[in-house]
């Protein structure tokens, strides 16, 4: 069975995949593989040095943060990018995929934050996201992430709201209150699953 886990920036789904990884569920992470297939001179860093120029990139390793600030924000610009890595993060999350399956593994965890606008739902046989208020969201991105409130708020306009997500999904994790709290819901998704 495929998990899959989503939610939008800084709402926690790091967090929940973490604790989901600590009771032995193995994780498909979405961010890894895009950061694996645009590192130096990987397939992905080229095509993005020439989609948007050699600006982007330091010592040959992609400055991921600038490129996010030029693309965030603009639909055009995130399109562009998303039409190179999407593809090649499909690619490889059907490798890792694969493999798990072949070692009979009961639950996959497939880690994607655009899980449902990438299409990726549809290789999971159940969905869940992660919610959490758009203050609390704004003020974590911001301390995590270096970037300003502005860009943050960008980047959750960019992206299908809690709402969106939540009618679509099987499973809501509330991550509002304490670890506890939310490890308590998990826990819960996972007797529902049979997985205990």
């Amino acid at each position: 069975m495929i998990l899959g886990v989503t939610g939008g920036i800084a709402s926690g789904k790091s967090t929940v995949s973490d604790y989901l990884k600590s009771k032995n569920l193995p994780v498909v992470d979405a961010d890894a593989i895009s950061h694996k297939i645009t590192g130096k001179n990987s397939v992905g860093a080229k095509a993005i040095k020439k989609a948007f120029g050699e600006e982007f990139f330091v010592c040959g390793r992609l400055d991921r943060q600038k490129l996010g600030q030029f693309c965030f924000g603009n639909k055009e610009r995130t399109r562009q990018l998303n039409s190179i890595l999407h593809p090649l993060i499909i690619e490889e999350i059907d490798r890792e995929l694969k493999l798990l399956q072949q070692k009979n593994c009961p639950i996959i965890i497939l880690d994607v934050p655009l899980l449902f606008e990438s299409g990726l739902d549809k290789k999971c046989n159940k969905t869940l996201c992660v919610v959490c208020e758009k203050e609390t969201r704004v003020s974590r991105a911001m301390a995590r992430s270096k970037i300003s409130r502005h860009e943050v708020l960008a980047r959750i306009e960019n992206q299908m709201t809690d709402q969106e997500r939540s009618s679509k999904s099987d499973f809501v994790i509330d991550n509002n209150g304490t670890i506890d709290e939310t490890v308590k819901q998990i826990d819960k998704v996972l007797e529902e699953l049979n997985y205990v």
